[in-house]
C-alpha cells in the first residue's frame, strides 16, 4: 500500500506579519535585540521629516524611562511639527494597507521602509509585552494596544482621550529590556548623537531616566545637540538635484543616459600603450564624433519615447 503526501494549504492574514520578530527582522533587516534601536531611529526620521515638511527647523527630543513598568524602558520622541491628524492614525492602524507620505520618494537615510509607524506599534507586541502604544498630536491622545488570536487575525484596541500636549506629535513605546534572553538594545546616546550629526539644523534633546527615578523630576542624564547651522532645506520630489527625486523610472532613464557616455570615456581614459587607438591621428577627434552621435541618439531616443 502506497501511502500519499497530502499538503495542507494554510492562509494567514498579511497583517499578522508586523506582530511576529520574524516577520519584523525581514521589514527592519535587523534582529529582534536591536529593535529598541529601530523604534527610536524610526520615529527620530518621521520626526524630523514632519518638522522639515511644515517648513520649521526640527526640535525632537529623545526621553528614556528604565523600570518605568518592571523588567522594560519606556521611549517617547516628541517633535514640533504640525502634528498627525487622527485619521491619519486611523488610516494607519489598518494593517492591511500601507499608509506612507514617502510613496513617492525616498531618502538615503529616510522613509526607505515606508511603513516605519505600523512595525513601532508591532515591535512591543512581538518583543512579549503588553503595554499599548500612545501617540499624542493635535489634542488627541491615541491609546493602541493590538491583540493577535492563534490564528493570525491582529484585532486593534484604539481608544481615543483628549490630550492637552503641545503642538506637534509625541510617540511613546514601552519595551521589555531583555528578549529570549538577550537584551534589547536602545542606544538613545549613539542615535542623538547621530541624528545630529547629519542634520546640523536640528535642535535634539535627550532626556536619560534611570530605574527608580520619579521621570517628573530631573532626569539623570541631559543632552541638548544644537543647530550649528541657520538655513535647510528639506530636498523635495520635484528637485532634480535630490536624491529623494530617482523611482526605478527616472533611475533607468539616468543610467542609461550615462552608462555609454561614461563606459566610452573611461576604456580610453586607462592610457596603455599597447591601445592602437591612442596611436591613430584623428583618435581624439574620432572619440568625440561617437560621443556627439550616441548623445545625439539617446536624446532623439528619449524624446520620442516622451521621457524627456
Amino acid at each position: 500500500m502506497v501511502h500519499r503526501l497530502e499538503r495542507t494549504t494554510f492562509e494567514t492574514p498579511r497583517a499578522s506579519e508586523y506582530f511576529t520578530a520574524d516577520e519584523l527582522r525581514k521589514q527592519t533587516t535587523q534582529p529582534p535585540e536591536k529593535f529598541g534601536s529601530v523604534v527610536i531611529k524610526e520615529l527620530i526620521d518621521n520626526a524630523l521629516d514632519a518638522c522639515e515638511g511644515a517648513g520649521v527647523v526640527p526640535e525632537v527630543t529623545i526621553r528614556t524611562i528604565e523600570g518605568a513598568v518592571e523588567g522594560h524602558v519606556r521611549i517617547t520622541v516628541s517633535d514640533n511639527g504640525p502634528g498627525i491628524p487622527p485619521e491619519v492614525v486611523g488610516k494607519m492602524l489598518n494593517f492591511e494597507t500601507r499608509t506612507s507620505d514617502k510613496a513617492a520618494y525616498r531618502s538615503p537615510t529616510r522613509g526607505a521602509q515606508g511603513n516605519a509607524l505600523k512595525t513601532v506599534v508591532g515591535i512591543p507586541h512581538a518583543l512579549g509585552s503588553s503595554e499599548p502604544v500612545a501617540i499624542e498630536a493635535r489634542g488627541v491622545r491615541h491609546v493602541i494596544k493590538p491583540m493577535v488570536d492563534p490564528a493570525g487575525n491582529v484585532r486593534v484596541a484604539h481608544e481615543m482621550q483628549n490630550s492637552e500636549g503641545s503642538a506637534g506629535t509625541r510617540v511613546t513605546v514601552t519595551l521589555p529590556q531583555r528578549f529570549e534572553l538577550k537584551p534589547v538594545e536602545c542606544k538613545p546616546n549613539y542615535w542623538a548623537a547621530g541624528v545630529s550629526l547629519f542634520n546640523p539644523h536640528a535642535f535634539v534633546k535627550l532626556e536619560r531616566f534611570s530605574e527608580g527615578n520619579n521621570h517628573e523630576r530631573e532626569p539623570d542624564s541631559l543632552q541638548f545637540y544644537k543647530p550649528t547651522t541657520e538655513g535647510f532645506k528639506k530636498y523635495v520630489a520635484d528637485d532634480y538635484g535630490s536624491p529623494h527625486w530617482y523611482g526605478p523610472k527616472a533611475l533607468e532613464k539616468l543610467i542609461g543616459a550615462y552608462i555609454g557616455l561614461a563606459f566610452i570615456t573611461g576604456l580610453y581614459g586607462m592610457n596603455f600603450d599597447d591601445m592602437p587607438e591612442l596611436h591613430f591621428h584623428y583618435g581624439y577627434f574620432l572619440i568625440l564624433v561617437v560621443l556627439a552621435g550616441l548623445f545625439s541618439c539617446l536624446l532623439y531616443y528619449f524624446r520620442r519615447k516622451r521621457m524627456l
